[in-house]
């Protein structure tokens, strides 16, 4: 009867969803490409901030009663896993960026918004894949071939991005962030880093001579935010201003997409 019983709940366990906790939705996205189906995700947020959230103590416990919390080693994202222990100290918690050689800022700490770069990111899905079959062993078929067909379309996506940009006269480029250096390593691109203010008048003469000898031809923001630090410059230098949000969730459209915006 027992032996019965445990083969009829065998497939349940096999085909079971478990749940896991991520910062922000592109996490999910990527994680989701190998699970499917079989994860359900819970999110701390559903718009990337920098900035702490205020979360009350159930919404807390909702997020640290999951199997395991997955992130991509954001400073804001690590804040969460002690809050997160001390309520389920059997979480598991899993950096998507283990492993990864990451590009140094001027102050010495790490760039960790690694996934600009579609071949990085196959160190990404590696380490997803590896996660999930620790957690679920069960079905290490089903995300091996899930892990596979992203491998492939990581390739697909640098190869196109490669091509949209090969004849681009924009690889000269202002920027305001660090958001963009993994794409701009991978793909290329010389990014010249602007404080965060409006030009001044008397600043002008200097500004249009490094933009002349550098031929920068555009600006790159994350958001409306930016526009008017964007367009003192870019009105005064005749450059364009380009807008990309590196945390969209739509990932594959979003980054194919700011290689169009960098190939017009």
């Amino acid at each position: 009867m027992k032996k019965t019983l445990f083969l009829l709940i065998l497939p349940l366990l096999a085909f079971s969803k478990f749940q896991i906790t991520v910062y922000m939705p592109i996490e999910e996205f990527f994680i989701k490409k190998i699970a499917q189906n079989f994860v359900r995700a819970k999110k701390i947020t559903l718009y990337y901030t920098d900035k702490p959230i205020d979360l009350k103590y159930s919404d807390l416990s909702r997020l640290a009663t999951t199997r395991a919390y997955f992130h991509f080693g954001l400073d804001i994202e690590k804040s969460y896993i002690k809050k997160l222990k001390d309520i389920n100290p059997q979480l598991k918690i899993y950096d998507l960026s283990v492993g990864i050689n990451k590009l140094k800022l001027k102050d010495g700490t790490v760039n960790p918004y690694i996934w600009t770069d579609p071949l990085i990111l196959r160190d990404v899905a590696t380490n997803i894949y590896e996660y999930l079959i620790e957690l679920d062993s069960l079905n290490q078929e089903h995300y091996k071939r899930n892990y596979e067909l992203l491998l492939a379309k990581l390739d697909k996506l640098f190869l196109d991005i490669r091509n949209n940009l090969y004849e681009s006269e924009i690889y000269n480029i202002y920027v305001f962030d660090d958001y963009w250096d993994y794409f701009a390593n991978r793909f290329g691109l010389n990014l010249y880093k602007r404080e965060k203010k409006i030009i001044k008048a008397d600043e002008l003469e200097d500004i249009k001579k490094f933009v002349n000898l550098n031929e920068i031809k555009a600006i790159l923001i994350k958001d409306k935010n930016d526009i008017n630090y964007a367009k003192s410059l870019a009105d005064e230098m005749n450059i364009i201003i380009k807008e990309h949000d590196i945390f969209e969730e739509l990932f594959f459209f979003n980054l194919e997409n700011l290689s169009k915006k960098l190939s017009k």
